[in-house]
């Protein structure tokens, strides 16, 4: 299942959130809303930094959140535990990677993940 970030239900627009990578995948068939960012930049999104980024992360389930990982080229650097079916929260990280995506747990071995943000 894949969620998407359209401005509106359009075929036009539709096809423009996906070019642009504003897509997250969903492993279980249920609904989510799951948002991250990267220095205010969407998933999906190229950005530069010259210092080690902040990420906020927010997610809506409908089962509970277990656990919540950031990802960093490829590592894990950060696991948050659930709280119960929403989760907002702030990572300042101290290195600089070339990408970060989020990856969510929920109960009952569901899983979702973002696309990444791509830093230069």
């Amino acid at each position: 299942m894949l969620g998407i970030y359209a401005e509106s239900l359009t075929r036009a627009s539709l096809m423009q959130a996906f070019h642009s990578r504003r897509t997250f995948a969903i492993r279980g068939g249920e609904p989510l809303l799951l948002d991250v960012r990267v220095n205010g930049a969407f998933m999906g999104q190229e950005i530069r930094s010259t210092s080690p980024p902040r990420l906020s992360v927010r997610v809506q389930a409908q089962s509970p959140i277990e656990k919540i990982e950031i990802v960093r080229d490829e590592h894990y650097i950060y696991t948050r535990p659930g709280e119960g079916k929403e989760s907002s929260f702030e990572y300042q990280d101290t290195e600089k990677g070339k990408y970060y995506y989020v990856r969510v747990w929920l109960a009952g071995g569901k899983y979702d993940w973002s696309s990444p943000v791509w830093i230069d």
